[in-house]
């Protein structure tokens, strides 16, 4: 297998793995990949990453709140995952401070294994 093919493997992976942690929300998965949205919706077409599926197997964003807390939660490990880990990475996407999301983080206890990469 080529450096290319690895490559684009990746990033496929990370692109679906985005979109699912954001609930199909294309915006914030690109925020969290640092891409434009643009450019996500160009690579979703160029790998052949098939939204429309993804977003029937995962639901609505609309669908899938099921409360104001719970919801914060959720986010902060999709943005924690999306960012493989990386807390300052995170912070951009949820536009808070380091010190609110330390708070968060204790607030709803989240654990280190929902998030950090393996």
């Amino acid at each position: 297998i080529s450096m290319v093919d690895m490559k684009r493997k990746t990033e496929t992976e990370d692109i679906i793995k985005a979109l699912i942690a954001y609930r199909n929300h294309k915006v914030k998965a690109a925020k969290a990949l640092g891409l434009h949205y643009h450019t996500l919706c160009r690579r979703i077409d160029k790998y052949g990453i098939n939204y429309e599926q993804l977003k029937k197997e995962n639901g609505d964003l609309k669908t899938l709140i099921k409360g104001d807390e719970e919801k914060e939660r959720q986010d902060i490990i999709n943005a924690l995952i999306a960012c493989s880990g990386k807390k300052e990475k995170s912070l951009r996407v949820l536009k808070i401070r380091f010190t609110t999301l330390n708070q968060k983080i204790a607030k709803y206890g989240i654990e280190e294994e929902e998030w950090k990469p393996k």
